[in-house]
């Protein structure tokens, strides 16, 4: 059962690190290796909320009826690795309150290889719903408050040249292009980047060299510009088979008139470089760099496995903006794991950052993900810590998450601060029957002083009705208390869903 979930969903708004899993999904397509696999499907989901826009008093209840046909589609092969699942959202509501409506929700992730060993082509895009502005009520979804949410689509692609030069040098060129567009704010904007290497890590000896051009430019209709070059030299090391460091030097600019930090400022860096894997069930990765990135910044990722758990620390900093955030598909990580009842996380394989999803046959994907800021293409100063944990024994799953991100604004020279917790549960209490439960806990700081607390309790049984079909019953209690008197509130919600692959 391959599974694509969509990263970018505004489920990371306020669930921040949470563990995605084939219980809390609808399944899609079965794919045969090698094989073209086309499947469509359909939900039909009848909701009941307590409180439709989210409302501090004038709570208004409203039935909401959501049907969602679709399909995916994928693709294994020697030279291509694609996955594509589309779904259009139907919305009807019975308050007068609310809009009824249709949104698009895309998620696309594509490898191609067009000429042996050459010429490569990467494709990635998404289409969903973003909340427009961090402190502004949201109960994860945009079916409720639907009106504090914009359709958001990206796109991007990237063709890649390598080009082998004598035995063991390797030249590459990269060029990509990329959207970023809002459905109702004026901030879309368009990409370039190119990167340009010259290296030969592929020789049999200890040491190897690199040499490394970047550029990157992105124009927002209304923010300032992004801008960014570097071009750096490497040294490597290889101490043993397990063991492998690498310093640097090279210059940036960024572009920044005025960084909240000196680390931002243009001029000459030097970096370090650290990868260590004891084990195939243990990797350390580090690096630092003395002038912040937005290609490159610096942090450590600590990754271990064990038969039945899965440990992942990761910290992180460096210059992004939101369209940086939402064209990135993978930030943190994603463990692929069998799409069986019960596994052992010795089997899952855990896909790092900025590498595209791909599912294969029989896989599912349990994905980490970070809340984005509010809307605007305006570059900040970002530090992230996720630390998570997968416990699978029997036919539980458990997962705890803990995460924080803290951003300074490099034009309006302010700040914001989220941090959170989850924990979640599931169980197959039969062959065809699971249950699940998800906890969540968040908060945001902002400039003002003040602070946004949001928690979720969510109950969730899935009925497989037969090889194909399935029945959900979901119950959901959300609450928010703020110093604004107009984002505090209470919802309960209870949701029916069927669900039905062709």
């Amino acid at each position: 059962m391959a599974i694509t979930a969509l990263l970018s969903d505004n489920r990371v708004r306020w669930l921040a690190i949470r563990l995605t899993t084939t219980a809390m999904l609808t399944p899609i397509a079965t794919a045969q290796a090698s094989d073209w696999a086309f499947t469509p499907g359909i939900q039909v989901t009848e909701h009941y909320t307590s409180n439709l826009n989210l409302s501090p008093s004038a709570k208004e209840t409203s039935l909401i009826t959501e049907v969602r046909p679709g399909f995916s589609l994928s693709k294994e092969g020697s030279h291509l690795q694609a996955n594509l699942d589309y779904r259009l959202q139907l919305l009807d509501y019975s308050s007068d309150q609310g809009s009824d409506d249709y949104h698009h929700q895309l998620g696309l992730s594509a490898n191609a290889e067009l000429i042996d060993d050459r010429l490569f082509l990467d494709a990635s895009s998404s289409y969903s719903q973003q909340l427009v502005n961090s402190r502004s009520a949201s109960a994860g979804d945009s079916l409720s408050a639907p009106d504090n949410f914009s359709d958001t689509f990206t796109l991007q692609v990237t063709p890649r040249w390598r080009q082998r030069l004598g035995r063991y040098t390797t030249f590459g060129a990269d060029f990509s292009y990329d959207m970023v567009r809002y459905d109702g704010i004026n901030d879309d904007s368009d990409g370039y980047s190119t990167n340009f290497f010259l290296d030969n890590q592929s020789n049999p000896n200890k040491v190897y060299w690199a040499l490394n051009v970047d550029a990157n430019l992105a124009t927002p209709d209304t923010s300032a510009t992004n801008q960014s070059e570097s071009m750096s030299i490497a040294l490597g090391y290889r101490f043993s088979r397990l063991l492998d460091g690498k310093l640097r030097y090279g210059y940036v600019d960024n572009h920044l008139n005025n960084p909240t930090q000196s680390e931002a400022q243009a001029g000459s860096f030097w970096g370090a470089d650290l990868s260590w894997n004891p084990s195939p069930r243990t990797s350390l990765s580090a690096s630092y760099n003395s002038r912040l990135q937005s290609i490159q910044g610096y942090g450590i990722t600590l990754n271990h496995r064990q038969k039945h758990t899965n440990w992942l620390l990761a910290y992180n900093k460096n210059i992004s903006s939101v369209r940086e955030e939402l064209l990135q598909l993978t930030r943190i990580g994603t463990l692929i794991c069998p799409s069986t009842a019960s596994f052992s996380i010795a089997d899952c394989r855990l896909v790092s950052g900025n590498t595209p999803v791909l599912p294969g046959p029989g896989e599912q994907a349990i994905t980490l993900v970070t809340p984005l800021p509010t809307l605007s293409e305006e570059q900040f100063i970002q530090q992230s810590l996720n630390a998570n944990l997968v416990i699978s024994k029997g036919k539980s799953l458990w997962s705890l998450g803990l995460f924080r991100t803290e951003r300074e604004f490099q034009v309006q020279a302010r700040t914001e601060e989220d941090m959170g917790a989850s924990a979640s549960w599931r169980i197959q209490v039969s062959g065809r029957t699971s249950l699940s439960t998800l906890y969540t806990w968040s908060r945001l700081d902002g400039d003002s002083g003040s602070a946004d607390y949001q928690r979720a309790l969510s109950l969730n049984m899935v009925r497989q009705l037969g090889a194909n079909s399935s029945l959900n019953l979901a119950l959901k209690s959300t609450e928010r208390d703020s110093a604004d008197d107009n984002q505090g509130f209470q919802e309960y919600r209870i949701t029916l869903g069927f669900s039905h692959l062709f």
